[in-house]
């Protein structure tokens, strides 16, 4: 399992007794929701799909029914952390670490999924509802389950560690709750940092996918649905287009265009995004996605540089890098939406479209008929394990490149099955196979990805390459909106994004605006301010984000009212996730750039609060204050991050800047050496580190520095010839001098 840098909010303070909270279920009034059992009365073959789902069982009352997991006084304990599950009465019990690291007795108040593992939330006085880390493996004993297990088995988990159970990342109302039940309303109260969170139904109920069906329940009895059964919904879920068979290639072919609208209601909780607006688009229309939710570019470290999963992504992102995403099929072609159970079993669901007789025998897999090897998804849809035991597929449904996998640090199926083989065996296997067929293997965007994210000179003609070329399976709009975000700060890729302001995708669109943050702020007006009403709020956000040091007074009037509509969206979108650190930093830095330092100082203290731990917020609230000149509060923002975070290079870096502000340079070399002995690679460090060194007399160990450093970068190289000659080795600063050429070169 990956771990992570995420934050902590700040819980409830407890004294170490028992803690009881009731799990009375927070309804919300019925609106226009009406809940599953109207749904049963028409829909009841749909209705018994569902009951024992994963939907079904997304979240639960603690009961006799609901809990897997053993309660029988049973004691786990993890690098000497220790906890006990029982029963108490009917109720369900764990005595574990509190917050303070204390021994504490919770009640169980609701169980969270059930297959291959069951998480369990209690709850605080606050309105606050915690994951415990500590899950239950429901898997057969045969299996490896029927066991308590830690999320995160390897490591130790203190009371004060960032993935302490009692922290934001395992905080139930902000980062799990509105995929888990359904018409949910956060209701966080920033003022008193509350929560009074609520529910139409506790799980995933029909109208978390459908909307809500009191119009279409109302339509139904004045018997206006015979004709249209879709009636009193924004949209129909049912796939469009029609399969077809043709004599030119043995997988069928989808008939009209491609329809987005069962992805993006599936993707909405079913991908890595954030969300941007409070009301969640049950059942709209495919172009509400990215009006409500920020889809995830193929950033590392969440993806590998070609796409394939890494991080916790889930399966928008991969799917809609695939050729079956591009040639019309959607989520119910391969899953029975309801049951959420596959189509058929084994290679029987991908038989439905690709013929059997071509692609499910030896000639096409190359393995035993029906072995592990011949099984598509085994080599198309490799897994990867999450939370321990949870294996998820991924869903780019892609050829294996192990030819790729040396040079790109990637996976591949071939060497995840063969452990024992190597990527280049894989790999000559493999070209063998298409050299029966006079094949070859394509280049794929992967190699320019990587080329990029090494900063390598031959990244950006290809780069700019693969945005202009048409989007299609082998050009995804994710990956060409990915190499936008990757592009240089040069002529030639401002011409590109400059183009792609007006593509047709969203996220191409936002990823053309933020290459602008390149450019002065004066000079980003003129090509972003059309793309203020854009119809995709992603993209008008971030218009926002870099427009906000723009100096309104010097527009006209309608562009400033245009500018302060966008300005009061950014804010809202934001305030959506008020009750994370991160929203909280992200209000901080755009009221700095509006000049409005006392709101941005209020944004990064409210991020303190949220999570102590958050680094960035010490360091972004002692840069306000150096803009301001208060340089010994900025100096205590940063020791005060430090004594929670004594291990954050960035800090000890910060603080010796500040340090350095101060003239307390002895100081300020112990803060940088720090900071260097933390993180050896970053030469922004190291080279803060010569210079102080240097101040301070210290020449030779400042040369011995450089010398030693982990790579050669210019400006460094640059600074030790000058040191070298100063202390008249001037053999060694011809030879580096001959280095520093070859670099310039």
């Amino acid at each position: 399992m990956i771990r992570f840098i995420t934050t902590t909010l700040k819980i409830f303070s407890l004294t170490a007794c028992a803690l009881n909270v009731s799990a009375a279920s927070p309804a919300r009034p019925a609106e226009n929701f009406i809940g599953a059992e109207a749904c049963k009365g028409c829909h009841l073959k749909e209705y018994q799909q569902w009951q024992n789902s994963d939907h079904d069982w997304a979240m639960r009352e603690a009961s006799e029914q609901s809990v897997l997991g053993n309660f029988n006084n049973q004691m786990f304990e993890h690098f000497g952390s220790k906890s006990r599950f029982y029963r108490k009465d009917n109720e369900f019990w764990v005595e574990t670490e509190n917050a303070e690291g204390v021994q504490q007795n919770f009640k169980i108040n609701y169980t969270f999924g059930f297959f291959p593992l069951q998480q369990y939330l209690i709850g605080f006085p606050d309105g606050r509802y915690q994951a415990l880390n500590i899950a239950w493996d429901s898997r057969p004993k045969a299996d490896g389950g029927q066991r308590w297990y830690h999320l995160y088995p390897n490591e130790a988990i203190p009371h004060n560690d960032v993935l302490h159970w009692t922290g934001a990342y395992f905080n139930w109302n902000s980062r799990c709750a509105a995929c888990h039940s359904t018409n949910l309303e956060r209701n966080y109260n920033s003022t008193n940092n509350t929560y009074s969170t609520l529910w139409s139904e506790i799980n995933v109920s029909c109208e978390a996918c459908h909307g809500p069906g009191k119009k279409h329940l109302q339509l139904v009895k004045e018997g206006a649905t015979k004709k249209y059964p879709h009636s009193g919904f924004d949209v129909s879920l049912s796939p469009v287009g029609a399969w077809l068979k043709t004599k030119e290639h043995p997988t069928l072919v989808h008939s009209g265009e491609r329809d987005d609208t069962q992805i993006n209601v599936c993707g909405s909780c079913h991908g890595r995004r954030a969300q941007i607006s409070e009301a969640l688009p049950h059942g709209a229309p495919a172009a509400e996605f990215h009006n409500t939710f920020d889809l995830s570019l193929l950033d590392e470290p969440l993806h590998y540089p070609d796409g394939q999963i890494r991080d916790e992504v889930f399966e928008m992102g991969s799917f809609v890098q695939s050729k079956m995403f591009h040639k019309g099929v959607t989520c119910s072609n391969c899953h029975e939406p309801h049951s959420l159970k596959l189509r058929a079993p084994g290679n029987q669901v991908c038989s439905q479209c690709h013929a059997p007789d071509h692609f499910d025998t030896p000639k096409h897999h190359h393995h035993t008929t029906k072995s592990e090897g011949a099984q598509c998804v085994n080599c198309h849809m490799p897994s990867t394990h999450y939370m321990v035991v949870d294996a998820r597929r991924d869903h780019s449904i892609r050829i294996p490149r192990p030819d790729l996998s040396d040079v790109l640090g990637t996976p591949n199926a071939c060497v995840n099955c063969h452990q024992n083989k190597t990527n280049l065996w894989a790999a000559t296997a493999l070209q063998g196979w298409l050299a029966q067929q006079d094949k070859t293997l394509p280049s794929h965007y992967g190699q320019t990805i990587h080329a990029a994210q090494q900063r390598q000179a031959s990244a950006e003609p290809a780069l700019i390459k693969l945005i202009k070329s048409p989007t299609s399976a082998a050009t995804p709009a994710l990956v060409q909106a990915t190499a936008l975000s990757l592009l240089p700060p040069t002529a030639a890729s401002l011409a590109s994004a400059q183009q792609q302001l007006t593509a047709k995708e969203p996220l191409m669109r936002k990823a053309a605006v933020s290459f602008f943050a390149a450019l002065p702020a004066a000079q980003r007006v003129d090509y972003l301010l059309p793309l203020a009403k854009d119809k995709a709020k992603v993209v008008r956000l971030e218009v926002a984000r870099l427009l906000a040091e723009i100096n309104s007074q010097n527009l006209n009037k309608d562009t400033q009212a245009q500018l302060d509509t966008l300005f009061s969206e950014y804010i809202q979108a934001q305030e959506v996730n008020a009750d994370t650190p991160e929203a909280q930093m992200n209000l901080g830095i755009f009221y700095t750039r509006q000049q409005n330092l006392t709101a941005a100082k209020t944004a990064y203290e409210l991020a303190i609060k949220l999570s102590p731990q958050f680094a960035n917020a010490y360091l972004n609230l002692a840069d306000l204050y150096r803009m301001q000149g208060l340089e010994a509060a900025a100096q205590k923002s940063l020791q005060t991050g430090i004594a929670i975070n004594p291990t954050n290079a960035a800090l000890h870096y910060a603080l010796g800047l500040s340090l350095i502000r101060q003239k307390n340079y002895i100081a300020a070399e112990k803060a940088l050496h720090r900071a260097t002995e933390l993180d050896s690679t970053n030469l922004t460090y190291l080279q803060a580190h010569a210079l102080t060194l240097e101040q301070l007399g210290r020449r030779p160990d400042a040369i011995n520095l450089l010398i030693n450093a982990p790579e050669q970068r210019r400006d460094n190289l640059s600074l030790l010839v000058t040191y070298l000659k100063k202390e008249n080795r001037l053999e060694e600063a011809q030879l580096y001098t001959k280095k520093l050429h070859l670099i310039q070169e």
